[in-house]
């Protein structure tokens, strides 16, 4: 069963409308932006990128209690892919539900992509860096 996968990579070097896996990428992210940019009725220079994680995180604080959640917030900055896997990589910060502000790096296969508009972006940023500055004091 295993012999018949095939990876995201082999799929779209067969297909006859990409160009190569990492225009590929790029393009996924402009259209997304493209399309946000269309339905707020923006312009593309307004429309910053946002994350979802694909998969829950479970937090464990030291009492023992814990909670699951799946991470959302901002993109801070996208990384062309370096071989052998040429995945963009994602830098992605967060506040996590016990208010703990996190930054990490992500990948397409780990995320969903989404745009906003620049207002809700920065308010976004401004939340984390409260969150980041809060904790350092």
């Amino acid at each position: 069963m295993l012999q018949h996968r095939v990876t995201r990579q082999e799929l779209f070097e067969a297909d006859s409308h990409s160009c190569d896996w990492q225009a590929h990428q790029l393009w996924r992210i402009e259209r997304c932006k493209a399309r946000a940019a269309e339905q707020l009725g923006l312009p593309l220079e307004k429309i910053h990128l946002i994350y979802q994680d694909k998969q829950p995180l479970e937090l464990i604080n030291r009492k023992g209690e814990h909670t699951i959640y799946r991470p959302e917030g901002i993109i801070t900055e996208c990384v062309p892919g370096r071989a052998p896997a040429f995945f963009m990589e994602f830098e992605v910060s967060w506040v996590d539900p016990w208010l703990f502000a996190h930054r990490a790096t992500r990948t397409f296969t780990d995320i969903i992509i989404g745009a906003t508009d620049e207002f809700t972006y920065l308010r976004k940023m401004r939340e984390i860096r409260r969150v980041r500055e809060s904790r350092m004091v």
